[in-house]
């Protein structure tokens, strides 16, 4: 029973490697997506090239995992241990270059993995020359907990990339959903559920929590693969240009008559522009289009609605939901969905949680009083 037990857990280590080195080449050949711009085509290929790398880095993970399997089946063996330890150090900063290539920040990774690879690295090599009979399996213990402390320092690094994602998407676009990567904490916390489950049958083994983190490991890498290939990323064109805005800006001038001046001109434009000729109803609608109509600088237009205290998507969105409620006061039979989509909104998400944002109640209740006075 313990031989077949035994063979069926190798069967599933090899299925599993396969599996993901297959992930990792299809994630390596994501190279002819039909994307409209090039810099999205290029942030496109660091996402897929990323995760691609982190599914051969999984994959060699399962290998070191199997190695001491076929050596020693039935027995524990210090290699064993040192497997582990080099496992730990593989998987917790590839998983930070894959979430640094979904949030768009490419600064100094090499050598911040690097850095970050070193305690790991240090450990093996200490219990490599330390005899295990001294200290059993207290490496393996202290790389457990080093570990998981490294993934919520990685959690709190990760909140800050999320959150200068969403300011760059939402300054920059009218319709975020394609672009939106709250999918990104759903990775990680299947990858903190397997930490866990692999903590808690490193202290007590049994073979269903072995199965369970298999079935966690084959999960986790199928949402990474999928949530990745349909991301729509962030032009990192216009992030490297908004990068120099921002370097640019605090050399410009700061003075409050000319910047009033100028700022009531652009709000003119903006009327003009967005609230009589209804710009703001086209779908696709970009900050670059709309400097583009006003004939104005990029940087101008993005202090404008700084200084409003709003972002760009924040400022359209704010159009489209008052133009809705305008249809839906007009026209009390008209559905929804044909009212969201009138309004400009591509996503009924969108549009529903931006018109509770403005009127604070749902689209189907303003029908239900305009119904029932």
């Amino acid at each position: 029973m313990a031989n077949l037990s035994q063979s069926i857990i190798l069967l599933l280590y090899i299925i599993t490697i396969v599996y993901f080195v297959i992930l990792g080449c299809v994630m390596l050949a994501q190279r002819g997506n039909p994307i409209s711009m090039h810099g999205e085509q290029v942030a496109k290929q660091r996402m897929t090239r990323s995760v691609g790398i982190f599914m051969f880095v999984w994959a060699f993970d399962w290998l070191i995992y199997l190695t001491p399997c076929l050596l020693s089946p039935s027995t524990w063996c210090p290699e064993y241990d040192v497997c582990l330890l080099v496992t730990m150090m593989l998987m917790t900063p590839a998983l930070f270059i894959v979430m640094h290539a979904i949030v768009q920040r490419q600064v100094n990774t090499l050598r911040w993995v690097c850095a970050t690879a070193f305690p790991f690295l240090l450990l093996t090599l200490c219990y490599v020359m330390i005899p295990s009979s001294q200290y059993g399996r207290l490496p393996v213990h202290i790389a457990s907990v080093l570990n998981v402390l490294f993934i919520i320092y990685l959690l709190i690094r990760h909140a800050k990339g999320y959150r200068l994602y969403v300011q760059r998407i939402k300054s920059e676009y009218s319709e975020i959903s394609g672009k939106e990567i709250f999918w990104s904490w759903s990775c990680f916390a299947g990858f903190a559920i397997q930490i866990i489950v692999f903590l808690f049958y490193e202290y007590n083994w049994k073979p269903i929590a072995e199965i369970f983190y298999w079935a966690l490991s084959i999960i986790n890498a199928a949402y990474l693969c999928y949530c990745t290939c349909r991301q729509k990323p962030l032009d990192i064109d216009s992030v490297e240009e908004m990068t120099k805005e921002e370097d640019q800006q605090e050399e410009m001038p700061k003075e409050k008559n000319e910047e009033k001046a100028f700022y009531a001109i652009i709000e003119q434009k903006l009327e003009s522009l967005c609230e009589e000729k209804f710009l703001f109803l086209e779908p696709d609608l970009t900050r670059e289009t709309l400097c583009r109509r006003l004939s104005i600088s990029s940087t101008y237009l993005k202090m404008y609605f700084r200084s409003r205290d709003l972002s760009f998507y924040q400022y359209i969105n704010t159009l489209r939901a008052e133009y809705a409620y305008r249809l839906m006061q007009d026209n009390p039979d008209m559905p929804i969905r044909d009212v969201c989509e009138l309004s400009g909104f591509r996503s009924q998400t969108t549009f529903r949680k931006m018109f509770v944002e403005v009127f604070g109640c749902l689209p189907s209740e303003v029908k239900l009083n305009k119904n029932n006075p």
